[in-house]
């Protein structure tokens, strides 16, 4: 599955430049010259740079020649492509052109100039691949990629995690065929909860996931445990509940879980709050707990039963840190697996050498690669045809 989405995504970039006399590359700097060297090696079309920096235009770089972006006016549609070769600022220079008069229906994907496709895409799979950064760390981690795949349940999620590996080579973003709502409680995981739900909400944030739990459940659950680490998100956090959901079966704890008791320096950000090594000017101290801790201590009585996690690539760290109650009572999980590209694979693999019963889906809950959620139970789940 893997070798295949590779060989394929290789053989579709070749086979759609040779349809082209030109090849126009926006960017003649390190990554626009890695992909020309490829292209001059292995196509007879005629090869291109044009780049907004004065001081390279006229130039050959890598005996190719310099022209500035206006440059693209002297060719029409079918006559040549332009690649977008920057890496780091691709996205810039795609919105560059579409702030420009050079667009004639920058509504479209790709863009389109005078009927030039206009791709964003192709240099970075050329630069992932043939540099072995996506090879190396697929490979190294094949059988654990394979068992995590073969994991899952139905053909849905495997359709999503071939798709989330497809954006890492190409840096695509696009997802509004796989993207579904709402968000940690679709209808496969809801028709598994009851009134009696004890609900742990791992990186509240300001209390939007709290909120949806209440309209799902309709006020039916006996506890909902938050825990946010950012001193601002958690003063926000409280001020719905003091003012909003007034209930008291709604505790609020200002720790991040993690692995260990300890503290740490963060970046408070708001919405995208980081752990930051070492101590410096712009960052906070937070507390973190292990789950298990809290549980151990009496500070957590209840018998949990579903735990929802969002904390910016540590939640291999807090799954680590409620290993003995996930072991006892196998609670319903959704852990978001899109921050690290590795936990596309090590998070379900961990989940189910600590519990052997679980079951597995993924589901995608935003148009980019944001928002991947993977849900484990214990309940049978028959996937609907």
């Amino acid at each position: 599955m893997i070798q295949d989405t590779f060989f394929n995504c290789i053989r579709e970039c070749w086979d759609s430049l040779r349809k082209f006399k030109t090849i126009i590359c926006y960017g003649a700097g390190e990554d626009g010259q890695f992909v020309v060297g490829l292209l001059t090696a292995n196509l007879s079309s005629d090869i291109v740079f044009i780049d907004n920096n004065s001081n390279k235009i006229g130039k050959e770089i890598c005996g190719v020649k310099v022209y500035p972006v206006s440059y693209i006016n002297n060719y029409k549609k079918d006559d040549a492509i332009v690649l977008v070769t920057s890496l780091k600022y691709g996205r810039e220079l795609m919105d560059s052109i579409a702030r420009s008069n050079l667009v004639n229906d920058n509504e479209k994907d790709p863009l389109t100039t005078n009927g030039l496709i206009i791709d964003n895409s192709i240099a970075r799979i050329f630069r992932n691949y043939y540099s072995n950064e996506i090879l190396v760390r697929i490979n190294d981690n094949r059988d654990k990629v394979y068992h995590a795949y073969n994991l899952l349940n139905d053909e849905k999620s495997q359709k999503i995690f071939q798709r989330k590996i497809w954006n890492f080579i190409t840096g695509g973003i696009i997802n509004k065929d796989i993207m579904s709502l709402p968000q940690y409680f679709p209808d496969e995981i809801i028709e598994m909860c009851n009134d009696k739900e004890v609900f742990v909400d791992v990186g509240s944030y300001v209390g939007d996931t709290l909120e949806v739990f209440l309209k799902v459940m309709k006020g039916k659950f006996k506890r909902y445990y938050c825990f946010e680490m950012s001193s601002t998100n958690y003063s926000k956090l409280e001020q719905l509940w003091r003012n909003e959901v007034n209930d008291d079966r709604v505790v609020l704890f200002n720790y991040g879980l993690s692995c260990q008791n300890t503290k740490v320096h963060y970046v408070d950000c708001g919405e995208s709050t980081t752990y930051q090594k070492g101590d410096t000017n712009d960052t906070s101290i937070a507390q973190l707990r292990t789950l298990d801790s809290l549980i151990d201590s009496g500070e957590i009585c209840d018998e949990i039963t579903f735990v929802k996690m969002d904390i910016e690539g540590a939640e291999m760290d807090a799954l680590q840190g409620m290993e003995k109650m996930i072991q006892r009572n196998k609670p319903k999980l959704a852990i978001c697996i899109y921050h690290k590209f590795e936990d596309l694979w090590e998070i379900p693999n961990y989940i189910k050498s600590i519990v052997p019963e679980y079951s597995f889906l993924i589901r995608h809950h935003n148009y980019d690669h944001t928002e991947t959620v993977l849900y484990a139970y214990i309940n049978e789940y028959v996937p609907k045809p």
